[in-house]
């Protein structure tokens, strides 16, 4: 019965994950731009500050790198329709990275991860050969709390 409860909470999970990849995607880009247009305005009056801007930038953009990796995979599981892509946040000036001259960063061009040679499905559940039968289990799982008792008619 747990293992039920999981895969639909798994489920459900990759739904709300089609919404939030992007926007993460996106605040991700963002505070790549942000971190570009802060380091060149101020290395022209504090090259001190802006040489610690840059070196938090590095730290961060590995850091994002591993994350992307990470969205890379999830996107790839079964269920997921969003797509791992930027958006334009409301409320923020549009800061169009082309036409500013900021290079993306290359995990934002690369995030392709290589397949583990294991070949394991985990969305499966043990003992259902096809998609009907997962359904049909699913269905049978969600019937079961809303079934009536009937008097004995004696």
């Amino acid at each position: 019965m747990n293992t039920y409860f999981n895969v639909k909470r798994a489920r459900e999970e990759i739904e709300c994950l089609n919404v939030e990849i992007p926007r993460l995607f996106t605040f991700i880009l963002d505070e790549h731009a942000d971190f570009y247009e802060a380091i060149s305005r101020t290395c022209v009056m504090n090259l001190a500050l802006a040489h610690e801007l840059s070196l938090r930038w590095q730290y961060w953009d590995r850091i994002n790198g591993k994350i992307m990796e990470l969205l890379h995979k999830t996107s790839q599981l079964p269920g997921f329709t969003g797509q791992l892509q930027s958006g334009h946040r409301v409320g923020r000036v549009s800061s169009n990275m082309v036409d500013a001259d900021i290079s993306f960063p290359s995990w934002a061009a690369l995030c392709i991860v290589p397949d583990s040679d294991e070949d394991v499905d985990d969305e499966t559940i043990p003992g259902v050969d096809n998609e009907q039968d997962e359904e049909g289990l699913v269905q049978f799982f969600d019937g079961l709390g809303r079934e009536e008792l009937h008097p004995d008619s004696s």
